[in-house]
């Protein structure tokens, strides 16, 4: 899968500042015009993240938490702060 993720962004040539997964050409709607596939606009993951937390039934948790829960995890499993902060694009 991931090889044919590889192969659809050396096909359209995309520059997108290393995103793996891309969002497909959208058939209908504001973004029906674009033709290739483009990285997720911050729209997009915050409607996700929404619906996330809708779906399972979990009260608000702002999208940034999720940041700071996942540095905690990784520090908790004995993983380095420059790990972490690598990570974290810091």
């Amino acid at each position: 899968m991931l090889r044919d993720l590889l192969a659809v962004r050396a096909e359209h040539a995309i520059a997108d500042g290393g995103w793996l997964f891309l969002c497909p050409p959208v058939k209908r709607g504001c973004y029906a015009g674009r033709s290739e596939p483009r990285p997720p606009h911050r729209k997009t993951v915050h409607d996700g993240h929404e619906q996330a937390l809708e779906d399972a039934d979990l009260a608000d948790l702002p999208l940034h938490g999720l940041r700071h829960t996942a540095a905690a995890a990784w520090l908790g499993t004995g993983r380095s702060l420059e790990f972490v902060r690598a990570l974290l694009g810091r």
